[in-house]
């Protein structure tokens, strides 16, 4: 994919999703993405963080980059840490440009309550899994001939709405949305 393609998809993502109030933001590589991370959990005066560990946290030792900033960081016994945390961080799999949304693997459980439970949810995605539509999209995660047996689709905070219309934000899941597109290398 060429990179004027990669910046349209980047583009029209960002619309997709900062229009049901998801922040997307876009760093060159791990380490920029670490800087910004501190500085988005200290905005939304987080303290506790549970941290899903993927290959992205893991080249930029986030969690240790965390603890550096004064944060209390938790990678282990996720299930027990995440109802309490104030914010989890996992790497998503895919981006879906048309609709805004993320694709999780989310096969282990630590994954899917990283990214369920606290009320800010950070998902880290790497730029080049950035995909234009869902049959894209999906076709990545058959192409690796081992399609995950739960796929988390995300698409902005959770929300729900009662019979009488009325929207809630972050009922059945994290009320804020951080997405952070990591280029990794400058290949973009």
């Amino acid at each position: 994919m060429s990179t004027l393609e990669i910046e349209g998809l980047y583009n029209q993502f960002k619309i997709k999703a900062e229009a049901v109030a998801a922040q997307v933001y876009r760093v060159h590589d791990v380490t920029k993405a670490n800087r910004l991370i501190a500085q988005l959990l200290k905005e939304q005066n987080a303290h506790q963080i549970v941290i899903s560990e993927s290959d992205l946290t893991q080249q930029g030792r986030l969690a240790t980059e965390l603890r550096t900033e004064g944060f209390t960081v938790f990678t282990t016994d996720l299930r027990g840490w995440s109802p309490q945390a104030d914010a989890g961080i996992s790497q998503v799999d895919l981006a879906v440009a048309e609709s805004g949304s993320l694709a999780q693997d989310a096969t282990e459980v630590a994954t899917r309550v990283v990214s369920t439970l606290p009320p800010i949810h950070i998902a880290l995605v790497l730029t080049g899994n950035l995909h234009a539509n869902l049959n894209e999209a999906l076709s990545a995660f058959y192409s690796t001939g081992k399609v995950p047996s739960y796929i988390n689709f995300i698409t902005g905070p959770s929300r729900t709405s009662d019979i009488e219309r009325v929207l809630t934000i972050g009922v059945h899941g994290p009320e804020k949305l951080l997405i952070v597109f990591v280029d990794q290398g400058g290949e973009f």
